[in-house]
């Protein structure tokens, strides 16, 4: 009974919840991928800094 009158907050929490769960996977993998290109000698430290 109560589901059924909170249910746009209970669906509004959970997307929200997924959306942070998403946002917080970006910084690893853009991290990761600098990394990467650091390794493979395809990118500078200068290059990340100064984006030049």
């Amino acid at each position: 009974m109560v589901f059924k009158q909170e249910k746009k907050h209970y669906l509004l929490g959970v997307g929200s919840l997924v959306l942070v769960a998403l946002v917080q996977l970006a910084p690893p993998k853009v991290i990761g991928i600098i990394i990467d290109e650091i390794a493979e000698k395809e990118i500078s430290m200068q290059t990340i800094f100064f984006g030049s």
